[in-house]
């Protein structure tokens, strides 16, 4: 891996994600490929479960310990091909927390005690010093915000017995000094470097698409060439309803924030021919009345 190329990688199983490699240009070592499976039943798995070199060289640095403790964990997972469950170690460098509406692994007694055992370390040691990094600071902060939103919703939705909750009550007490004490003042946030153009500089993406999905693929012009490259943007409306295991703008509505969603669209005949295809497929190409129902946009078996 290039150095601090924080990943969403092809082995998570989602294509969208191909484009959004940008989020992460930084400043350290990532996980190697070699990190993980790459072919048959475990592939995309971790081959260990042991700290990665994610925040410092040391894997058993604290940065790198506690990152761990939220973003690995063991699956039981039915591969495809395989009919019977397979162990793996999901996880590792990824911007995803591994959890979802009934994930009932975070509230585990085994493990909140091992994750308030490593808050504690991080809080009686002072952890927030022991990297002077503002770059990683705000990453180790927006790791542990991911976190935290997922324990203080499920508490939220009452989820579990009262003494399940006031397990999570506890990390999230934790979690909220961990995060004060990595918070950045505005002028350092001011000072943080242009991520993007760090990615492209490195050299690490290709700069033309070639439709392999394992290729990461960020072109150089995104933000300079509005005639070539044309971002859309997302209508919300009021949806009084629960949606939180719905499968509805899942990226922007998964991250709650703390990761930021640009979508590009790009016709070789530029701007113009991509604003006509956008209102012919608004037309002819989207099943509306569906759509509304499902909650997601539906196309067309014949859409253009």
């Amino acid at each position: 891996m290039p150095e601090w190329e924080r990943r969403c990688t092809p082995h998570s199983g989602c294509a969208t994600c191909a484009l959004l490699v940008l989020l992460a240009s930084l400043t350290a070592r990532g996980a190697e490929h070699n990190d993980y499976y790459s072919t048959g039943e475990l592939a995309g798995s971790l081959k260990t479960n042991e700290p990665l070199s994610v925040y410092d060289e040391d894997p058993q640095h604290l940065w790198n310990r506690l990152f761990a403790a939220f973003y690995t964990r063991t699956s039981n997972f039915a591969a495809k091909g395989v009919g019977r469950p397979v162990q793996r170690i999901e996880g590792g460098d990824y911007i995803d927390f591994l959890a979802w509406g009934g994930s009932k692994y975070w509230s585990h007694v085994t493990t909140t005690e091992r994750l308030n055992a490593l808050l504690d370390e991080f809080l009686e040691e002072g952890g927030a010093e022991l990297i002077d990094a503002p770059l990683k600071r705000a990453l180790l902060l927006r790791d542990l915000w991911a976190a935290y939103d997922f324990f203080v919703g499920q508490n939220i939705r009452r989820v579990g017995p009262l003494e399940v909750r006031k397990r999570r009550d506890d990390i999230c007490e934790k979690l909220a000094r961990v995060m004060q004490s990595l918070a950045l003042t505005q002028g350092t946030i001011e000072k943080l470097p242009d991520n993007y153009v760090a990615a492209i500089r490195s050299g690490a993406f290709a700069a033309q698409q070639d439709f392999a999905t394992s290729n990461d693929y960020l072109p150089p012009n995104l933000f300079t060439k509005p005639d070539r490259w044309v971002e859309m943007n997302f209508h919300q409306p009021n949806i009084h309803e629960d949606l939180y295991d719905r499968f509805i703008t899942l990226h922007a509505r998964a991250y709650r924030g703390r990761s930021y969603f640009r979508i590009f669209y790009r016709f070789s005949d530029g701007r113009g021919s991509l604003a006509e295809y956008l209102k012919r497929l608004d037309k002819e190409g989207v099943d509306w009345r569906q759509a509304a129902q499902d909650g997601f946009i539906l196309l067309k078996k014949d859409a253009p």
